[in-house]
């Protein structure tokens, strides 16, 4: 005995896109999940932003597909719009926008001289305060993105 089931094209293409939009958004969650927790590291795990010379730990955003998730213009001052150029489909971007914090994150000035950052005794300060995070912690972000991905799908 045999039995045989038919999907029509058009079910077929119902159910795959779907399933993408099931996976996009899946994607979308976890890389979210994954850049609340850069932020969180940026400001809690050494190499910090300085805290006395401005509103920088607090001017972050949270970007992704072009569209600002999350905004924290900091208390105070001038505080430059996430950049919102050149992003591909499922892009998420981490940003400090403060207009100084590339010379701070740097730690060079815009004339070339090497910047004393933050207070003398705070050690957690210093250069490279968010791209040393994805350097060092890129293992730790990826297994959290396929644990919040998972979840997601769920």
């Amino acid at each position: 005995m045999n039995f045989s089931v038919n999907f029509a094209p058009k079910d077929i293409q119902n159910i795959v896109g779907k399933t993408i939009e099931a996976i996009n958004k899946a994607r979308d969650t976890a890389s979210y999940h994954v850049a609340e927790r850069v932020i969180k590291d940026t400001l809690t795990v050494s190499p910090t932003p300085p805290i006395d010379t401005g509103h920088l730990r607090g001017a972050h955003s949270i970007m992704q597909n072009s569209k600002v998730l999350f905004e924290n213009p900091g208390v105070g001052g001038q505080t430059l719009p996430p950049d919102s150029n050149l992003f591909t489909k499922g892009e998420t971007r981490v940003g400090f926008n403060a207009p100084y914090a590339f010379v701070q994150h740097e730690g060079i000035s815009d004339k070339g001289t090497v910047l004393t950052l933050g207070r003398k005794n705070d050690k957690k300060v210093g250069r490279k305060f968010l791209s040393s995070k994805l350097t060092r912690f890129a293992k730790k972000y990826k297994e959290l993105w396929q644990a919040f991905f998972n979840e997601a799908l769920e």
